[in-house]
């Protein structure tokens, strides 16, 4: 047989390979192909036991968001209760301050009221002071004094004349201002007072 020349295996040769090996020896190399590839079983068992592991850990994952966003949304409602007091408490200073303006306002106006009428009342009690004490020296150089204004009777003029000693030489009038003129008034409480001093007219000629 030439060896140079190399042999073509054929199915005979293959089948009558296969028949040459002993059955042990078969055997043997299925145990080793077992076990060289995983047990089924518990392949599917851990895969399952991971897939439940990591559900389980989206679960809490997913529960732990869900807090966070709840805890979230109440800081937010939180943040926007207190926004909105402390808008309410601007707009309350804001009006408190309005207010206090307008006070202060009122209190200068009525302050300078008081002031003004201060003064009117200073200046009216020094006119009727100084009325009153022209009146007074009227009446101790005339002997003519009148009565007070009778506001139930505007139009009545009453009075006295008397002479310079005891009240009791006197004499009264009456007038009606709407009825008698200025001119007449007069006249008539000058004749009364030169007839009631007629007598000193007489002693300081003598």
């Amino acid at each position: 047989m030439d060896l140079s020349t190399p042999v073509t295996p054929t199915p005979q040769s293959w089948a009558n390979a296969t028949t040459n090996l002993k059955k042990t020896d078969i055997i043997e190399i299925v145990k080793k192909s077992n076990s060289m590839i995983p047990n089924s079983k518990d392949f599917l068992d851990r895969q399952k036991k991971a897939i439940a592991v990591a559900n389980e850990k989206q679960k809490a994952l997913e529960t732990e968001l869900s807090n966070v966003e709840m805890k979230l949304q109440e800081h937010k409602k939180a943040l926007s209760r207190e926004l909105s007091e402390i808008q309410s408490a601007k707009e309350d200073v804001k009006n408190t301050m309005s207010q206090l303006t307008s006070i202060q306002n009122r209190i200068k106006s009525l302050t300078k009221e008081a002031e003004d009428m201060k003064a009117q009342t200073s200046s009216s009690n020094k006119e009727n002071i100084s009325e009153k004490c022209k009146v007074d020296l009227y009446r101790q150089l005339t002997g003519v004094t009148f009565a007070r204004h009778n506001p139930n009777c505007p139009h009545e003029l009453k009075g006295f004349v008397a002479c310079a000693g005891p009240t009791t030489n006197l004499k009264t009038f009456t007038f009606n201002t709407a009825e008698h003129s200025s001119s007449l008034m007069g006249g008539y409480i000058w004749n009364v007072l030169e007839d009631m001093h007629t007598k000193n007219w007489e002693d300081l000629s003598k």
